[in-house]
């Protein structure tokens, strides 16, 4: 049992190297499976990374700083409206992409794609995700025309740098009483709003990495 299971994390780190390494070839392929007639070489690829998370108002409490003697006190109240929360960065760090909506399934996950390829239609938009059963496959009859998806090795959330982002979320929302899912949504529209006009923010998030480097290979 011991073997089998160092067998398969071998393999398994090896994948996921691989798709480090050889992202270059994996888009090109992709590009070709996806869209058979070629267009996309005559436009602009652009590349995102995309994740999502839930949010509500359950609280979320955290350690917090304060003056040396005073007891920190921190407001909670139980309640169970939330939120899912999509986000997308292109790898380059330029540009940003989020949608709120009531859960997530296939028709959220394309309604998101269609929100990115609108934002420059005449571009060809690469989104990288993870292999969550709802985010559709390459090849579906509904992802747009000027969009091409590419999943990402399973349990490897250190391949998506959303997943840092949902974490800075997290923390300017933490430790807050919210009087409903709607104030929760306001300061998070705030802090995203923020962090999307912050250049030097939304690059640190994505850094000079493997993303950068492979797409530039």
């Amino acid at each position: 049992m011991g073997r089998s299971m160092t067998t398969f994390q071998t393999w398994f780190d090896n994948y996921r190297e691989r798709f480090r390494t050889q992202l270059t070839r994996q888009l090109l392929t992709a590009l070709k499976e996806q869209h058979p007639d070629d267009k996309w070489k005559k436009r602009p690829v652009r590349i995102w990374i995309a994740d999502e998370a839930r949010f509500g108002v359950q609280p979320c409490l955290k350690r917090a700083w304060v003056t040396r003697g005073v007891k920190a006190h921190k407001n909670s109240r139980i309640s169970y409206q939330w939120r899912y929360v999509w986000g997308a960065v292109e790898i380059d760090g330029s540009e940003s992409a989020y949608l709120y909506t009531n859960g997530a399934d296939t028709e959220f996950s394309l309604s998101f794609l269609e929100q990115i390829s609108r934002k420059d239609p005449n571009d060809e938009h690469v989104v990288i995700w993870d292999g969550a059963g709802f985010h559709p496959r390459g090849g579906h009859e509904r992802i747009p025309e000027n969009a091409t998806v590419l999943r990402q090795p399973p349990h490897s959330p250190e391949l998506n740098c959303i997943e840092k982002l949902w974490d800075m979320l997290r923390d300017g929302l933490c430790n807050r009483s919210w009087r409903d899912i709607d104030e929760l949504l306001e300061h998070a529209t705030k802090w995203l709003k923020d962090f999307r006009e912050d250049s030097k923010r939304t690059h640190a998030l994505v850094g000079e990495g493997w993303l950068l480097h492979q797409a530039n290979a």
